[in-house]
């Protein structure tokens, strides 16, 4: 039990703790009509000193006293607020546990040691977070701690589903105690409106921003799958708040410190992440201003390299460091060259030539992907302009584009892809957008529209893995599908599993019997191609017939093919 001595205070308020001869200490001062305590006074006493609960007495100027409750239960969630009514006005009581109030008690209860019972059953529950009570919060917009919390545990069991991550990160003001102190309540919900603002423009479209309270602010990041998306986003908030901003006409230099942690599918449940996730802000805020702690120490170390890839993608970006290499394709029968695929590479000024493997996760995750695949786009139609004019490029070839669910989601792509086949004289029947089998699945409706709006676009569906295959047929007949692509992995064990190669089979029967053709990936080995072609796959890509090959090398490639 905490042992704070009672403190009466002048006017209108009350500082208590749980004590026995509470009942003695108080009663004079529950004899007398109090006068009404200012805000400021009220906020002084609460900012100077560690008080378990606050009595507020509502039997003059009930109204003054319910604005001052709403703002205390913001500002000051982890002090309990009493309201101290007359036995006569007992709706005031109820008018106040609408405004954030913790409880309300009459004169005459706690004349008669009620006021002692109720200090104990709300110490019971003094180790518990106190968040904001209402579901968003007034003053930012954003949501309060028992909406977040309830999106929390729907996010962790999305993801067990989706086999995704979810991640929390945690802001905390850097002195906001200090400038609660310092500024009137005007300028105080200025900066934190500010705050929301800036993390609201850091953050993605899917995150879910909450204040929890005081000056400590939340965001959920669902459907990751890889740790430097938060590390990414931290470090945006960061830079977007540490700066000086005009707030109501005075300077306020913002910093924040941040705390974040993200968990695998089921590994956690949303109280025991959250906690974790505020073991490693406190870490983060015991290091200074501006500090940045995961609650893994292998993330700190992992995400900070990431995130200085992250970095260098930007700068790739910027610096036209990006280029497109091409894979061939070739049909079943005859190994004619029928298709290209371009394959993005990262030409580091240090580190030489970096596939796509490497990268491409984190350009998808970050948002980069946008940007990239506008310059694919645009770079890929101008290099087939190109081949146009120099006889690189036959009426039978088609190009298969790779087409992520970011840029799918792009309001921009379907314009980007209309002006470069206008500008380059280009048939949309000569090309043929890849996207995946849970892309397809997830957005249905887009497809359709795009392909309305395109109608000689083709479609290929990228198919991964043996657990593959049936929900995506759900979907054939709901849409104009050219190919099916199956993965490598579709033929990886083939030459032991014949459960494998009769899975494929049924799948390649399937597609063929809906006018479908099967492109087949991985076709690196002379004893996968055959099988490839025994089952009746109708193109086949893979370093069987090459690796990716560089644009000028493309021309003698067909010659010699």
């Amino acid at each position: 039990m905490i042992q704070h001595s009672v403190m009466p205070i002048e006017q209108s308020l009350c500082i208590l703790s749980c004590q026995s001869d509470l009942q003695a200490d108080i009663s004079p001062w529950l004899s007398q009509t109090q006068s009404t305590t200012e805000l400021k006074e009220i906020r002084r006493w609460l900012l100077s000193h560690t008080y378990d609960s606050v009595l507020l007495d509502m039997r003059n100027s009930p109204h003054k006293i319910l604005s001052d409750i709403r703002y205390l239960k913001q500002h000051f969630s982890n002090c309990n607020m009493i309201a101290l009514i007359d036995p006569a006005h007992k709706h005031w009581g109820d008018e106040a546990m609408r405004h954030g109030a913790d409880a309300c008690i009459s004169t005459s209860d706690a004349a008669n040691n009620g006021l002692v019972k109720l200090l104990k059953s709300l110490e019971a529950k003094q180790n518990q977070p106190h968040f904001l009570a209402i579901p968003s919060d007034p003053c930012t917009g954003l949501i309060s701690a028992p909406l977040f919390f309830d999106r929390l545990n729907h996010a962790l069991k999305v993801a067990v589903r989706h086999q995704s991550r979810t991640g929390i990160l945690l802001i905390s003001i850097d002195d906001y105690l200090s400038m609660l102190a310092e500024y009137d309540v005007l300028i105080c919900d200025g900066v934190l409106s500010l705050v929301a603002e800036c993390l609201e423009t850091a953050t993605r479209n899917s995150d879910s921003l909450a204040r929890i309270h005081h000056g400590l602010f939340a965001v959920l990041l669902e459907d990751l799958y890889d740790e430097v998306m938060v590390a990414h986003i931290a470090k945006n908030i960061q830079q977007l708040l540490d700066q000086e901003f005009n707030v109501l006409h005075k300077r306020i230099n913002l910093s924040v410190s941040i705390g974040g942690h993200l968990c695998e599918a089921g590994e956690l449940n949303g109280a025991a992440l959250y906690k974790q996730t505020q073991e490693a802000l406190d870490r983060a805020m015991a290091s200074g201003k501006q500090g940045m702690w995961f609650y893994i120490q292998e993330m700190n170390f992992k995400a900070m390299a990431r995130l200085n890839m992250l970095h260098g993608l930007q700068r790739a970006l910027d610096n036209c460091e990006f280029q497109l290499q091409y894979q061939p394709s070739h049909t079943g029968k005859g190994f004619i060259p029928n298709g290209v695929a371009p394959v993005i590479c990262w030409k580091h000024p240090t580190a030489g030539t970096v596939t796509s493997e490497i990268f491409m996760d984190l350009l998808i995750d970050s948002g980069l992907i946008i940007a990239a695949g506008e310059w694919m786009i645009k770079t890929l139609f101008d290099q087939l302009n190109d081949w146009k004019i120099k006889g690189g490029w036959h009426s039978h070839l088609q190009l298969f584009l790779p087409i992520t669910e970011k840029q799918l989601r792009n309001s921009g792509l379907e314009e980007v892809l209309m002006r470069e086949m206008e500008l380059n004289d280009m048939g949309s029947e000569r090309i043929i957008i890849t996207i995946s089998e849970q892309t397809v699945v997830k957005n249905t409706s887009i497809i359709n529209k795009l392909l309305s709006r395109m109608p000689n676009l083709g479609l290929a569906i990228e198919l991964k893995g043996l657990s593959s295959g049936y929900n995506t047929f759900t979907y054939l007949k709901q849409m104009k599908v050219n190919y099916v692509c199956l993965d490598k992995d579709f033929f990886q064990h083939m030459h032991v599993d014949h459960l494998e190669t009769s899975i494929v089979t049924m799948i390649v029967n399937l597609a063929q019997s809906l006018n479908i053709e099967v492109m087949a990936y991985g076709a690196d080995s002379d004893y996968k191609v055959k099988n490839m072609q025994a089952l009746g796959c109708n193109s086949l890509q893979g370093k069987y017939f090459s690796s990716a090959i560089y644009p000028d090398s493309w021309k003698d490639y067909l010659v010699n093919h």
